[in-house]
Formats: C-alpha cells, structure tokens, sequence
C-alpha cells in the first residue's frame, strides 16, 4: 500500500483505487492517465453541523395549524421538534414542528435560523423550504458534488460520488465496476467497494492561485480547495456473478478471483484502516483534479488522480 500522502485525492482517494489490469500497489500511472492506485481520502470539509438547524426544530412554542405527517411524532413533535408545545392540526409536511417543520426543512435552514424556531409562536408552514435536490454544499463546494469516472483500464471503470453532508463536509464513496469485456462493454460481472463511504472531507478555505504539478508535469496556477480527510475502516470485497474466491490477509487487504471469458484474474486490493490525510480538489477544463500537497508547502499540490463527468 503506498504511503498515506499519496492517497488524499478523492477524491483524495476513494478514488484512487488499484486498476483491475494495472498491478500491485500504487506505483506508476495507467493508460487512464492516472498515477496508479491508493486508497487514501480526499480532505475534508469543516462546516456546520449536518444540516445547520434542524434538530432544535420549535422548542417550547405554540404550534399552530400544519403538518400531515401529524402530531407528535418524529416528524413534527419528535426529535426535539416541539418541546412543551401545543401541537396543533395536521398539515402538509412543511408545516408541523420538529425535522420538517420547524427543524431542518422549515424553521431551521430555510426560515428560522440555526436553532428553527425557539421560544416562538408557529404559525401555518413555513414559506420558504429546500427544493427537493437542492445541494447542501456551499456555492463554491457544489461544483464538486455527483458522480465522477476515470477511463475503462481492462475490464475496469471507477467511480467516486462526492455527497454534501453540510457546507463545507462531503462523503467519498468509490466503487470499482468490472465489465465482462476489456472495453468495459458486456454484462457487469464484479462491483468492488468499502461498503460505505471510504471517507468524510472537511474543506478549509480556498486557495485562489495555488500552484498545481499536472500529470504531464506542467505547473499551473489555480484554484484549489484544500481538504483534510478522515478515513473509515473497511475492506475493500467484490460482489457479483464473476466472483469467484476471495482471500482476506493481513492488514485487511483483499485478493479476489474475477472469473473472465478469457480466463481467470487475481486483484489485489488495500483496506482503509482510519487515520486523516491532507489534499485538494480542482477543477480544470471540465475534469475534477484529485491533489496530493506537495512536502512543506502548503500552496503546491501534484495531480494524483484525475476524473469526469
């Protein structure tokens, strides 16, 4: 397993995981363009809480009319949603106390501050509510939430999907997808993951004119959004019809037996076993940059990995 620096990319790292023809350990590049494989994170994401106010919902007011998903509950009462209220009729599921009403949804983010609506009178629904989607990230963080993809490399095509938890925190899941042919054409037959997120990202601050070493090794200057991440504890197993044995070794590490037309192949992969790693993300000519920072400095980052929509 390569040292943890080197596997900070996202998309420090769930993204960085070995390619199913591409060998051991993270060592040299693939035909994708990528530097090879790590398991490391990305970087993180300090913000507030998981949805700022939501879980104070309406604490000791009265509650008017609103609510179908009813009294009490823990849709409007539950949860710390009204506390020592009069509940009132049913409604909408904008209206009530608690997550939906006062909390998160209604009184928190949406209307009534961080803490929903304390001390208040609740009237009818709140009129200003999340659109259903709408990202929890901030405008500058948004940019880097869905799914991204590196090129087919022998049967193999990895993803990584960045999710908003809050302004400033993302989750990184990857996954690996092993097709029946080598083009990544043909049935699915093998998908690899942690079975989780393989880290949460807290993002600090952004760097308007950090310099970034691309894998061509040009030295641009860009924006970057540097993270630290803090890795979860899993191994790394496939599921699915090519499957045919998988070995658990030291460490947590994986070697699986993927059962192809052309024949049979071992994969090796690395667990994550916690800790905290710093890199970065970018966005250049429509690809997510994946940065690793580079020794004592804390503006220059190198490319690790690279994706697309």
């Amino acid at each position: 397993m390569n040292s943890p620096a080197k596997y900070i990319a996202l998309v420090l790292g769930s993204l960085t995981l070995l390619a199913c023809g591409g060998g051991g350990g993270g060592g040299g590049g693939d035909d994708s363009g990528n530097s090879g494989t790590s398991s490391g994170g990305f970087g993180g994401i300090i913000g507030g809480g998981t949805s700022s106010g939501g879980v104070n919902g309406v604490a000791n007011g009265t509650q008017g009319a609103a609510g179908s998903t009813g009294g009490g509950g823990t849709s409007n009462g539950g949860v710390s949603g009204v506390s020592d209220a009069t509940q009132g009729a049913a409604g909408s599921t904008s209206g009530g106390g608690g997550i939906i009403g006062g909390g998160i949804i209604g009184g928190g983010v949406g209307s009534g501050g961080v803490s929903g609506v304390t001390n208040a009178t609740q009237g009818a629904a709140p009129t200003i509510t999340p659109v259903a989607g709408t990202s929890l990230a901030s405008v500058e963080l948004a940019k880097y939430e869905g799914v991204w993809q590196q090129a087919c490399v022998n049967h193999m095509r990895r993803t990584t999907t960045l999710v908003a938890t809050s302004a400033n925190v993302f989750t990184v899941t990857p996954q690996e997808n092993l097709f029946a042919n080598a083009d990544c054409t043909g049935a699915i037959v093998a998908t690899g993951s942690f079975g989780k997120a393989q880290e949460t990202v807290h993002y600090r601050a952004s760097l308007p004119d950090a310099s970034v070493k691309l894998l061509d090794g040009t030295i641009i200057q860009t924006g970057v959004d540097p993270a630290t991440s803090t890795l979860s504890i899993a191994p790394f197993t496939f599921t699915g019809s090519g499957v045919r044995r998988t070995l658990f070794i030291e460490g947590g590490k994986t070697l699986t037996t993927i059962a192809y037309a052309s024949g049979d192949v071992v994969i090796v992969r690395d667990a994550v076993n916690g800790g905290t790693l710093e890199g970065g993300l970018a966005l250049r000519n429509g690809e997510l940059l994946a940065l690793v920072p580079v020794a004592g400095s804390t503006t220059s980052f190198s490319v690790n990995q690279r994706f697309v929509r």
